[in-house]
């Protein structure tokens, strides 16, 4: 909130406002889209009713990459941010106006816009964005202007290279009179899936949730049924895909009760629900949920949503951000749900981006009081388990009939308190280095088996310690997400029998983890 003043100087004459006070930026309306070894969060900031779509690289993390926000746009209407990836750049729609428009620009891996000027795609509000095969589909919500009064799914498709438009704009075919609030989109399976509430009229807010599949040539299927029955609310909905299916959230709620809950219901690319009919997400938990966004990260889904489950009393609007788990058989992991953002402070608008290897970002903004008074973004990663290293290889005996053995202390994950590689077995002050590498080997070396294949790295040469131990910290980094390396010991043994004077440990095979 801004404070302004104005002098009274006199019946009926007042001066002009003077700013007092000027609150920090309120950020939210956020989004995510994963890039080449980064994230891009786009977002609305407002400072004193003028706007901005800002948009920033995050690395695994979820940490900046730019010192400062790139500003996309600028325009006292502007709203709503969506991004996607094509894998050669981004583009980031929004819309803009009293009388909405949908534009667009592109951003280049490096954060740099590739557009002089917005691409104007035509009239409709609330745009999302998805890309497949170097092509961007928009889709967005368009009312028509003559009778009877409908807004139409809308779409158009969008060349990643130059920013061209391929064809019209294009409307998905539904119900007369209907109107379609939000529409959301993603890939799945060679085409785009999207899907939208359908409000029976534009004075009824009755709804239900519908969607199509639009082919990779810009065709559209008719509209199906996804859930909702009479008398019901069917609202806020979003998508996730796996590649092969999708999962589809809403927010649901009833005449007969007001208490929002958050559903959803998978499809496979074919079209056929995986689930027989909508499921509840964190069913055991108390209190209202809605603003449902989820995500693929790698093995099973992320659904993240706004929570009031710590309310206390009916005049108490503040919200909390907590997520659940869906596995590929569609089983909600997380019963009551995993608190994300939880506080005394109200946390509004999840964004959520898969990262692969088990992680997920999830962005919301939070009411800072002090120093900001305002609405502020922040991330947060959620993890699932890291898989644990896995010995393989056979190691060679030391002229003492000891059996060198590689080991691990720590975690994987690239965020965790550090990862050691550890040796036992050894002939007592003798030296050793650690061999390592992307590859895996099983060959003849050195009497011995050769266990790190080409190209592989080494270690300084270090001393065992007096009971043939020692261990070194391997220095983890963002790029490692997803990553498999490989590790063996090398030691010297010169009164080994073989007459090769060096023995070998077994090998260690490490993925690492956010």
């Amino acid at each position: 909130l801004d404070v302004y003043t104005a002098r009274v100087q006199g019946p009926g004459v007042i001066g002009a406002e003077t700013a007092l006070s000027l609150a920090a930026p309120a950020q939210g309306r956020a989004d995510l889209a994963l890039g080449p070894g980064q994230s891009l969060l786009v977002f609305q900031s407002e400072l004193s009713g003028q706007r901005r779509i800002l948009a920033t690289r995050l690395d695994a993390l979820g940490l900046p990459l730019d010192p400062e926000p790139l500003e996309v746009s600028s325009g006292p209407l502007d709203a709503d941010p969506s991004v996607a990836w094509d894998g050669a750049e981004y583009l980031v729609t929004w819309n803009s106006g009293s009388t909405p428009n949908v534009l667009a620009r592109r951003l280049s891996p490096g954060g740099a816009l590739l557009d002089v000027s917005p691409i104007a795609l035509g009239a409709g509000s609330d745009p999302e964005v998805a890309a497949l095969g170097g092509e961007f589909l928009v889709v967005f919500s368009r009312a028509t202007a003559t009778f009877p009064v409908q807004a139409h799914p809308a779409y158009v498709r969008v060349r990643g290279s130059d920013g061209l438009m391929l064809g019209p704009t294009l409307t998905i075919p539904f119900a007369a009179s209907s109107w379609a609030v939000e529409p959301d989109v993603a890939v799945v399976g060679g085409r785009w899936l999207v899907a939208w509430q359908r409000n029976y009229s534009v004075s009824d807010t009755h709804s239900d949730v519908q969607a199509a599949f639009v082919d990779s040539n810009g065709s559209a299927t008719p509209a199906f049924w996804v859930a909702g029955a009479f008398n019901t609310y069917n609202s806020s909905v979003k998508l996730a895909s796996s590649g092969n299916e999708a999962l589809i959230a809403w927010t649901f709620g009833t005449v007969a009760s007001v208490n929002r809950r958050v559903h959803f219901r998978r499809v496979d690319a074919a079209g056929t629900f995986l689930d027989a009919s909508p499921v509840v997400a964190a069913a055991s938990a108390s209190g209202e949920r809605f603003e449902p966004a989820p995500c693929w990260n790698g093995s099973e889904y992320v659904l993240a949503f706004a929570d009031q489950r710590a309310v206390v009393s009916s005049v108490d609007q503040r919200s909390d951000i907590y997520a659940v788990r869906v596995n590929v058989a569609g089983t909600v992991l997380d019963g009551s749900g995993l608190a994300i953002e939880s506080s005394s402070a109200s946390d509004v608008g999840p964004a959520t981006v898969g990262l692969g290897s088990g992680r997920a970002l999830i962005a919301s903004a939070r009411f800072r009081a002090n120093p900001s008074a305002a609405y502020r973004l922040g991330t947060r990663a959620l993890d699932v388990a890291c898989p644990a290293p896995i010995s393989f290889c056979t190691a060679k005996l030391t002229s003492a009939s000891t059996l060198p053995t590689i080991g691990s202390a720590g975690s994987t994950s690239v965020s965790g308190p550090g990862f050691s590689l550890t040796l036992s077995g050894g002939l007592p002050s003798g030296n050793t280095l650690c061999f390592y590498g992307s590859n895996a080997s099983n060959v003849p070396w050195l009497g011995g088996w050769k266990c790190v294949g080409a190209p592989a790295l080494r270690t300084p040469l270090r001393q065992l310690d007096a009971a043939g131990a020692t261990s070194f910290s391997f220095p983890l980094a963002p790029a490692l997400v997803g990553e498999t390396r490989r590790f063996q010991w090398w030691l010297r043994d010169g009164a080994h029998p073989d007459g090769t004077g060096v023995v070998l440990s077994n090998a260690l095979s490490v993925t690492f983890c956010p």
